[in-house]
Formats: structure tokens, sequence, C-alpha cells
């Protein structure tokens, strides 16, 4: 988890971040960062981070609900990420990826525990997935239309969402029982893709 954190975040640092033109839509764009926050600090109240222990103590329809918004969400960011065209954006897309799969095994073993049927379970789990690439197609159909100024508020949007994730869920969890390999983790991933973006896109 902190490893994966370090790796956003240094995406976010080498890919994203770099396209966003603060100096001519500062207001805008900062009010869509606010935007992304509020929408994760929303889902995180109706479900406690995805890679948190938190998560299996939480009923169970909020527990569905958040997990579900949070699928959809993250296909959108990965279709951003991978039509932003940088290596590190590329990664940001794998590294989400990654996290809602482990999404999709505490949702499975939740769905276990509360006695669903093995059948139940696939056909829940399979339909909660399904959200996944239904918010990268609905993402990549709207992003494809917009202007470059919407692009802006749109990425401006997703940097918020992944820097959450990153922060509030992967790295808070990563860092919990204060373990120096975790921060030595964190600390590898982030400068793995500084210098893998220097070596390999300039």
């Amino acid at each position: 988890q902190a490893l994966a954190a370090g790796i956003l975040l240094a995406c976010v640092a080498t890919g994203l971040l770099p396209q966003l033109k603060f100096l001519h839509n500062s207001v805008s764009l900062s009010l869509s960062i606010l935007a992304g926050l509020a929408l994760m600090l929303s889902l995180s109240q109706i479900n406690p981070g995805c890679c948190s222990e938190k998560s299996s103590s939480t009923p169970l329809i909020p527990f569905v609900t958040g997990f579900s918004i949070e699928f959809a969400i993250n296909g959108l960011v990965i279709v951003l990420a991978i039509l932003a065209g940088q290596f590190a954006s590329f990664i940001t897309a794998v590294s989400l990826a990654i996290c809602c799969f482990v999404c999709g095994l505490s949702v499975t073993t939740r769905f276990i525990s509360v006695g669903f049927s093995t059948r139940r379970t696939v056909v829940s789990v399979f339909g909660m997935s399904a959200l996944f690439p239904i918010g990268g197609l609905l993402g990549l159909f709207f992003l494809l239309h917009l202007s470059s100024f919407w692009m802006q508020e749109i990425i401006a949007f997703g940097l918020a969402v992944i820097l959450y994730v990153a922060t509030a869920d992967l790295l808070l969890e990563g860092f919990k029982n204060n373990s120096a390999w975790a921060k030595v983790s964190f600390y590898a991933g982030f400068i793995l893709i500084l210098i893998i973006n220097a070596k390999f896109m300039g």
C-alpha cells in the first residue's frame, strides 16, 4: 500500500500536475480540485476507505453503494490518465486498477461473511465491477467531446481523486503500523517513477 501510494503521488507530480495551467485558470481549477475532494470525502462517509479494515464493519447497503460509486469514478479517472499520454499517467492507470482489484477482494470477502451463496456473490461482484468499465466508457465519450478548458477541469478533478486515494486510503493504511519497511517502500515507489520518467520521457 505504501509502495502504491508513492507510485501514485510520483505519477501525479510528473504526469498530471504539469498539464494544469494554473496561471490562466487558477480559480476554476482550484474549484475542480475541491469538487473532487468533496466527492471523495462524501464517499468516505458512506463507506470508509476501500483499502481500510473499517470497511468490514460498514452496513451492507452503504458498503455496496460506496464501492459502486468508487468503481465508476476510478474507471473514469483511469481513462483520463491514459488519455493524458504520459508514461507516468499509464502507471497511474495501472495502480488504480490494482487498487480496484483489492477493493473487489474486499467486496467478495464481505459478501461471503454475510452469508451470500457462491452464485449470488459472483453475480453481485460482477455487477459492481461492471461499473468500472462503464465509468471508463462514459468518461471516454465525454472527454473526447470536451474543449481544452473542460479537459483541464476534468484533469484537476481526477487529480484530487488520485491524491485522496494515495493519501487517505493507501498511505494511511500503509503507515498504520509505523513500519520502517512501509516508509522505505513509499520513497522507493516515488523515486522509481521519477527515475523512469526522467530516463524515458526526457
